[in-house]
């Protein structure tokens, strides 16, 4: 394979309805889109998800990165080269991991594609073929908002539920409290804070409030606070999910004792591309951690095809699976099949009709 260009796309997409928590609130998308074209005309697209809240990143310093590494990208023929790439530029990914994710993406689908085959037969892995099971994820929404969205995903049967907290406790028992009612076992709900407490002891308080409710709660004090993040679960007996706090392989040194107490949410753009996923998901198994499969909101189906990448194979080590959303949530979705939850939360992947070289699908500028 020999690479002709590499460009940024420019796409923007309206929400259908904003979403907000406790850091930021959402009405389009915000990512990163890569074109890559071989000297034969064949075309790879990618996707990544730059949100400064939690990596640092912003379409500007993703162009500045695509900018400073074209030219070694532009020489990458083969998936050992790009193996060796990413060994390599490790530290300058981890500052950058959306931007090689999407660039990742796209070299992934020429390789395949070069070969006639799929990425995941290209890693000697199973292409995607099983259902998978969704969460329901509902963002900070007035209280009619709220119950709309609810009875929405219970209509559609939806079983697992992630809700963003407020930080206000009468409001957050209320939805969490409509959320049982609705049929949902606390089993099969988790809430994410967003970073929204400084004190531990506030949060404790705040959680004893909702015991009954909740079984895990994501980020609740500021990122990477481990020994007080530890507290609070020893405290309240609830789960702690890690987002912010868990960027790269190299962050799972300090909690790897604790896999009764810590769960990551992998996001594959986060985490800088499937190939570092891989060696991250690899250090779960062994040392007996399960994982939430996790998306930025607004990705396209382009993401939630790369996902299956993952669903598909490490299916006994993921917790949960969040994403699926496409045009649930998208006016429209520039990659087609449009990879979305139906009935009873599932996708569905015999119902795609992937094709057969790539990642399967085509993609509309």
């Amino acid at each position: 394979m020999k690479i002709a260009s590499i460009s940024e796309i420019d796409i923007s997409i309206n929400f259908k309805l904003k979403f907000k928590h406790n850091t930021k609130s959402r009405d389009k998308t915000e990512s990163f889109f890569v074109k890559i074209v071989t000297d034969s005309g064949m075309i790879g697209y990618g996707e990544g998800c730059p949100r400064s809240y939690v990596t640092g990143e912003d379409l500007k310093s993703c162009r500045k990165f695509l900018s400073e590494y074209e030219n070694s990208i532009a020489k990458l023929t083969n998936l050992d080269e790009l193996k060796i790439f990413v060994e390599l530029n490790n530290k300058a990914i981890s500052k950058s991991p959306s931007a090689w994710c999407a660039i990742e993406i796209a070299l992934l689908d020429l390789l395949a594609k070069e070969k006639s085959i799929s990425v995941e037969e290209m890693f000697e892995l199973n292409p995607p073929i099983q259902n998978h099971s969704i969460t329901a994820v509902i963002g900070i929404d007035s209280p009619f908002l709220f119950l709309k969205k609810l009875m929405k995903y219970r209509f559609f049967g939806l079983s697992d539920f992630k809700l963003k907290l407020t930080g206000v406790k009468k409001i957050d028992k209320r939805i969490l409290s409509w959320v049982k009612f609705s049929g949902i076992p606390s089993k099969h709900v988790r809430v994410d804070a967003n970073n929204i407490w400084s004190d531990e002891s506030e949060c404790i308080a705040a959680l004893k409030e909702l015991d009954n409710l909740i079984w895990a709660i994501e980020e609740p004090l500021q990122e990477r606070d481990i020994k007080k993040f530890i507290k609070i679960s020893k405290e309240t007996g609830k789960k702690i999910i890690l987002d912010e706090s868990f960027l790269k392989v190299e962050d799972f040194e300090e909690i790897k004792s604790h896999p009764d107490i810590f769960l990551v949410n992998l996001r594959i753009s986060k985490m800088g591309g499937i190939i570092r996923s891989l060696g991250i998901i690899s250090a779960f198994k062994k040392h007996g951690f399960k994982f939430i499969l996790g998306t930025h909101v607004g990705e396209t189906s382009l993401l939630g095809r790369v996902s299956l990448f993952i669903a598909e194979n490490f299916k006994e080590s993921i917790y949960a699976m969040e994403g699926s959303y496409s045009t649930h949530l998208l006016e429209v979705d520039p990659a087609n099949p449009n990879i979305k939850f139906g009935k009873k939360g599932l996708v569905k992947v015999n119902d795609l009709h992937l094709k057969k070289s790539g990642w399967g699908i085509d993609f509309n500028e």
